[in-house]
């Protein structure tokens, strides 16, 4: 490592620093141009990861007891969308693509930190190239290269970051994944951050896209009164939506709420039985 690649880094994490709990979402848009920047990508998205599954069950499943329940792009567009929307039935079983080495390998490599690229050896790339899943997701796309980072947060939780290169022979180097690792492994604060924002990690059921809404202006600090102007709702209506983010998250108050943001009260979600 370089000083200035080591510079480079302390300059995302510095900006990412900047952001307060209520501006999850634009320190994650910071992030995707921060990373394509440095890594010379053309694709970033973020995804959660939870295990529904343990013991036998999680042995007999494609994706080890694993299901990604929330995701964000760099730059969404419907294809993209829809793409990640099938990449989800799969790991469900409910769509004719199935999954590629790539997802079942990542999945059963799960509870540590770890970097990957497409072609570093972790899977047999000349079989991976023969499959569906690979003509769907990759060859299609036009996706040369593709470099994963995984971090587990507890047991149950994982969050990852999908790095691609597109319609370019210049692959990404094994010095792109150590920075790739490198970067990732000083923010695990705002890996946290990111699924709490979407009602994973402490929650009983993930936030709908208003609560998410609400949530985030209830962590700036403002009324119920300015939040319901704020979203165009009715004071009544936002109540209904307070309780409810107050009832999933298992929390009496905005304080309480504040307090898992800072990190101050972690609860774990359960395995679903089997």
């Amino acid at each position: 490592m370089t000083s200035p690649d080591w510079e480079s880094i302390f300059a995302i994490w510095d900006a990412l620093a900047e952001f307060d709990p209520s501006e999850v979402d634009a320190a994650l848009r910071q992030l995707f141009e921060s990373l394509a920047r440095l890594l010379g990508a053309d694709n970033v998205f973020w995804f959660a990861a939870v295990r529904l599954m343990s013991g036998a069950a999680a042995n007999q499943d494609p994706g080890h007891g694993w299901r990604i329940r929330t995701f964000a792009l760099w730059r969404p567009d419907r294809e993209k969308l829809e793409r990640l929307k099938l990449l989800q039935k799969s790991f469900d079983g409910k769509s004719d693509v199935p999954l590629g080495l790539t997802s079942t390998t990542l999945a059963s490599g799960a509870g540590r930190f770890r970097v990957h690229r497409l072609r570093d050896g972790w899977i047999d790339f000349k079989t991976f190239q023969s499959t569906p899943h690979y003509e769907r997701f990759y060859r299609k796309q036009r996706i040369d290269d593709r470099l994963w980072v995984m971090l587990p947060l507890g047991p149950d939780t994982e969050s990852g970051f999908v790095i691609d290169k597109v319609a370019t022979p210049k692959r990404f180097s094994a010095s792109d994944a150590e920075l790739a690792g490198l970067v990732f492994r000083g923010i695990s604060w705002f890996h946290r951050a990111l699924v709490l924002s979407h009602g994973l990690l402490v929650a009983r059921s993930p936030l709908t896209t208003m609560e998410r809404r609400v949530t985030q202006l209830l962590l700036t600090g403002r009324s119920e009164k300015e939040i319901a102007a704020a979203l165009g709702s009715s004071i009544g209506t936002t109540h209904n939506h307070v309780g409810q983010i107050f009832r999933k998250f298992g929390v009496r108050s905005r304080a309480e709420l504040t307090a898992i943001w800072l990190g101050h009260r972690v609860g774990r979600p359960s395995v679903r039985p089997c």
